[in-house]
């Protein structure tokens, strides 16, 4: 679907570059399973997403900063 490129802002935005041809995936509600390593892995729900140029700003529910 896509990976985080980085972070975005101090308000817990990401940058993500997007490899799916179907951007709805990326739609507010939709839930994900992100890899954390290796071998863990954490179920994310998107809150907002805006596009930011050929990439992505996503919002996951529950993420209000960068720490």
């Amino acid at each position: 679907m896509g990976a985080v490129a980085r972070a975005h802002g101090l308000l817990g935005e990401v940058v993500v570059d997007v490899w799916s041809d179907a951007p709805e995936r990326f739609a507010p509600g939709r839930t994900m399973t992100a890899s954390l390593g290796a071998e863990r892995t954490r179920e994310v729900v998107v809150e907002s997403v805006r596009p930011f140029g050929a990439r992505l700003l996503v919002r996951f529910r529950g993420v209000a900063s960068r720490t």
